[in-house]
């Protein structure tokens, strides 16, 4: 029998579990060295997402630092601080914002001061206009500080320098003054008006010039004698209640005129004291002719001698002396039955030469009719229901129309803030110039009894817009649905003649809706729509005005509604606070101020609301001005 030997399986081997070999000592130490390696990596990565953080949050802090430092100092550069002063505010902001900086440095546009190298401070020729452009208010802020690390100091990265700037601007201001010259800026200084017109602390207290000096009146002496008592007895002869010369004014101030005054000129017996061409006592203050060749070198700083207007002149002055040129611009007009411009937006004058373009206005000349001493051609009223339309002088919307216009004269200055301050002392009986030489366009006649060229109803409101502008949609502007009816529940159209009952105060209303209201019918608020031509591209400014009322012509006037200049100007201050004249669409902080009542001798009637000032007398308009002034803001660009 054959048998075959057992062999072992080739792969026997490949069946057996394998044997592992025990690790030697330098191979359990590589394996620590790993882990602490990997170790030191996660600590090191972990380090480095806390210091980034920290790192982020300290350029967060620094930034924030120095947008207000920016601010800070373009507020200190709008007021014309020292480089030294503008620069300790921005300091102060970032220590308060609880940096410590390092390094800080700060430049405008300033070529007289710089050196020419643009690290140099404070020029810094990158904020300059190009050459012919209106300059910009803007100021670089630079700062350094240093940020410590927590980890990264184990593997020597103990601290880092980190730098933020911002630009920041100082709002450019385009301001245009509106400033009323009508013959009513004279009206202070007479003997019945409640006032103390010679600062004695009395009021009322008729004084006359006796020597040359201004002393008051005592009691007349019916046993005196002598040049001084005469001169005495001529002047108490004018306080007898009759209006001696002829001018509407009783009893409004008789001392002794210059001969050079044009009305003491006219071969007349103007006072009638039986003497011809011998000074018109009676007239003498509230008469601009006479008032205005008063100290003509200004002794006292200002031309003149007419009052209120010589305080609305001071107020004036200073407030250009806010104005930092050549960064901000002024434009002055001048209105009375027009408006005038005086000084255009563009004006290359020197601050002095602003000033004094201030300084020597002068009150417009009393517009009374043809035949009366003094005439001014275009007065033709020859008694009641003859045309009055060239006889009146406030033309509060002419003077807003021209003071908007100047927004519009080349360059245009987009960026900066567009202000009107518009100032008169009473009511709107005047408007613009028309064809043919009409004097005042929108004096229907109608309007030809007083109060003259506007209705006796502050509550009426026209318009001249062909009515098919409120017909749906306006061809061209989808994106106004249009109306048939006028938003403005007051306003009403004459379809045959629109001229018949559009008016003075009409018309100024009109001008305050164009000189602030939305220049796109997009934006425009829709009583916007019943005054101005959106349909023709022809919308407001966008500027915003600040109204000024004078004396008590604004609150107490004599004819139709008493308030009727106060109620004007709450209107114009409305839509100038943000181009919506609506008084039910958004607030209108007059609407819970009342009116002043009748005029108080023994109490102050001022009061300021919302972009509306009310000043009774003309002492009270240097505060006014630099309220105004104070409230020019800034805005961060970069």
């Amino acid at each position: 029998m054959l048998h075959r030997s057992w062999q072992r399986p080739k792969n026997s081997q490949a069946a057996q579990p394998p044997r592992r070999r025990p690790a030697t000592r330098a191979e359990r130490g590589q394996a620590l060295v790993i882990i602490a390696m990997a170790t030191m990596g996660l600590l090191a990565f972990i380090g480095l997402m806390v210091d980034a953080g920290i790192l982020f949050i300290g350029v967060g802090h620094l930034r924030r630092a120095v947008d207000a430092a920016a601010l800070a100092a373009s507020s200190q550069f709008r007021e014309a601080r020292t480089y030294d002063q503008i620069k300790a505010s921005a300091r102060e902001v970032i220590h308060l914002n609880g940096v410590e900086p390092t390094d800080l440095h700060l430049w405008w546009c300033a070529p007289g001061l710089g050196t020419g190298d643009p690290l140099a401070e404070p020029h810094d020729p990158g904020l300059c206009a190009a050459p012919g452009a209106p300059q910009r208010k803007l100021v670089r802020v630079e700062a350094k500080t240093v940020v410590r690390f927590a980890f990264l100091t184990i593997i020597g990265f103990h601290s880092t320098e980190i730098v933020a700037g911002a630009v920041s601007e100082a709002a450019s201001v385009d301001v245009a003054l509106a400033i009323d010259t009508s013959d009513s800026m004279a009206f202070d200084a007479a003997c019945d008006d409640g006032d103390d017109d010679n600062g004695d602390g009395l009021s009322d207290n008729c004084t006359h010039f006796v020597g040359g000096d201004e002393e008051p009146i005592p009691p007349p002496n019916p046993d005196a004698e002598g040049p001084t008592a005469d001169a005495l007895q001529d002047s108490l002869d004018c306080y007898n209640g009759l209006d001696d010369d002829g001018d509407g004014f009783a009893d409004d101030g008789c001392p002794e005129a210059p001969l050079t005054a044009p009305e003491c000129r006219n071969g007349l017996d103007d006072d009638g004291d039986g003497q011809i061409d011998d000074g018109c006592r009676d007239d003498y203050y509230r008469n601009p002719a006479m008032c205005n060749i008063l100290d003509a070198g200004g002794a006292d700083g200002l031309p003149g001698e007419c009052h209120p207007f010589e305080e609305v002149k001071l107020a004036a002055v200073s407030f250009i002396d806010r104005l930092y040129f050549p960064f901000d611009r002024v434009a002055v007009v001048t209105y009375d039955i027009n408006a005038s411009l005086i000084m255009p937006i563009t004006n290359t004058l020197t601050v002095d030469q602003r000033k004094d373009a201030v300084r020597n206005l002068v009150v417009s000349r009393r517009r009374v009719p043809v035949g009366y001493p003094g005439a001014i051609t275009g007065c033709n009223w020859t008694g009641p229901g003859t045309d009055v339309s060239g006889c009146t002088n406030t033309s509060i919307g002419g003077g807003l129309k021209a003071a908007g216009n100047e927004f519009g004269r080349v360059p245009i200055r987009r960026e900066s803030v567009w202000v009107v301050i518009l100032l008169t002392d009473g009511a709107a009986n005047a408007s613009e110039l028309g064809d043919a030489g009409i004097l005042n366009k929108f004096c229907p006649p109608s309007t030809w009894g007083q109060p003259y060229c506007r209705d006796a109803s502050v509550n009426t409101r026209h318009t001249v817009l062909d009515p098919t502008i409120w017909q749906s949609p306006p061809l061209g502007f989808p994106p106004d649905p249009g109306h048939t009816d006028p938003y403005n529940p007051e306003s009403s159209y004459n379809a045959g003649d629109p001229l018949a009952v559009y008016d003075a105060d009409d018309f100024a209303r009109d001008m305050a809706d164009f000189a602030a209201c939305a220049p796109k019918i997009a934006d425009a608020a829709e009583w916007c729509k019943d005054s101005l031509d959106y349909t023709s591209d022809e919308g407001g400014q966008g500027a915003i005005i600040y109204a000024i009322g004078l004396g008590q012509l604004v609150i107490n006037n004599l004819y139709g509604d008493p308030n009727a200049g106060d109620d004007l100007l709450r209107y114009v201050a409305n839509v100038g606070l943000d181009g919506d004249p609506d008084p039910s669409v958004g607030p209108d902080p007059c609407s819970l101020v009342a009116e002043p009542g009748p005029p108080d001798p023994s109490q102050n009637d001022s009061y300021n609301c919302g972009n509306y000032y009310f000043s009774e007398t003309g002492t009270g308009l240097t505060s006014v001005f630099e309220s105004i002034a104070s409230r020019i803001f800034t805005r961060l660009t970069k």
